[in-house]
């Protein structure tokens, strides 16, 4: 055999592994825009469908698909400097079929593979649609697993990747759960520019998003961080504890004075609502309540019937005002102007710093 004729053949060999495969499974539409109205309920099949390629696509994948064993590209040394280059390029001018989805797209690569016997069981293996491995210690260089860049421009929508799982009922042939992600979402007609969608396409699911640890020895400093302009605006560390400027529940926001740790409680759609703080306890709805119901007005109900009211003119109670008896040591014991004390004989009054007073007590 002549080295053109191996050439030749080796060249077939690679496009033919490269280009689209000429069967796709068909086990799930899945929702390419976020706009969607509704997902109809999806239908799996183990069988294939063949998409219709030219004769001359199907005599390379066929001569491909004699192939003995793997195929193995390289070793390949890439010694570019100041310039891309890689092991293989894969370089395709798409048409568009005219329909959006999945089903009917054009690749640049399609990659299919199924157990045996995946329909009814096969045997205990990972299986994996593809594989890669990344090694470097160049200093200050980096490096990704899968280097992703897609655009347009502005006319419709697109996503840096997007992927699905589900679980199929071979004997209903349907799908009871299944979960779309999509990154790097980008739609300028709806006005989604959203960093990652999780989208629950089947079933009762538990969890979106889920951040954990898996040893011990293992812990995340932040589980989540929002920063703007470098500074941090909200997080949630590793033990659960959560630090933001303001929270809106609702219409009630909370903020304060990061300073002086205080904490403020309002109604930002309502200036004139009075807003109030429940503290349940002992098993009681409303066991103590504070509100701010007048201007400068703090009142403080309880479930018992107690109430308490504090402002300008002083401190008003439903029921008696109790105060410690304790008898100060001497007349100029330390106090300070306006502090009433009482015992069993006297009532006494702090009139200036470190001096009391005192009123004598007598039965009626």
């Amino acid at each position: 055999m002549t080295n053109l004729l191996k050439i030749t053949l080796l060249s077939a060999t690679l496009v033919g592994l490269l280009l689209p495969s000429a069967a796709q499974m068909s086990i799930a539409p899945l929702q390419t825009n976020t706009s969607s109205a509704t997902t109809k309920p999806a239908q799996a099949t183990p069988t294939e469908t063949t998409n219709p390629y030219d004769n001359q696509q199907e005599v390379i994948a066929s001569t491909a698909a004699n192939q003995k064993g793997p195929l193995i590209v390289g070793p390949v040394n890439l010694n570019c400097i100041d310039k891309p280059c890689s092991a293989a390029t894969i370089t395709a001018h798409a048409r568009g079929s005219g329909i959006n989805g999945p089903a009917t797209a054009q690749t640049g690569m399609s990659i299919n593979i199924n157990k045996d016997n995946w329909w009814t069981g096969g045997k205990v293996g990972e299986v994996d649609g593809l594989g890669i491995l990344v090694r470097q210690n160049g200093p200050h260089s980096d490096s990704s697993g899968i280097l992703v860049n897609v655009q347009n421009q502005g006319r419709g929508f697109l996503s840096a990747t997007e992927f699905a799982s589900s679980i199929v009922d071979p004997v209903k042939n349907v799908l009871t759960y299944g979960i779309d992600v999509q990154e790097g979402v980008l739609d300028h007609l709806t006005g989604d520019y959203i960093g990652a969608v999780y989208t629950a396409d089947f079933g009762a699911l538990a969890t979106g998003i889920q951040i954990q640890n898996s040893s011990p020895d293992s812990s995340w400093q932040y589980a989540i961080k929002y920063l703007k302009n470098g500074n941090a605006l909200f997080t949630v560390d590793g033990l659960g504890n959560i630090v933001g400027s303001a929270a809106s529940l609702g219409s009630v926001q909370l903020n304060g004075d990061a300073a002086n740790g205080s904490v403020d409680v309002g109604n930002s759609g309502n200036q004139s609502a009075t807003p109030y703080i429940d503290l349940n306890g002992l098993g009681t709805q409303n066991n103590v309540r504070m509100i701010n119901d007048a201007n400068g007005q703090l009142t403080i109900n309880t479930a018992t019937g107690g109430n308490l009211q504090v402002n300008a003119n002083g401190i008003f109670t439903t029921g008696s005002f109790h105060v410690n008896l304790a008898t100060p040591s001497s007349s100029s014991a330390p106090c300070t102007a306006g502090q009433i004390g009482a015992d069993t004989n006297y009532i006494y009054v702090c009139v200036a710093t470190n001096t009391w007073r005192r009123s004598a007590l007598s039965s009626f």
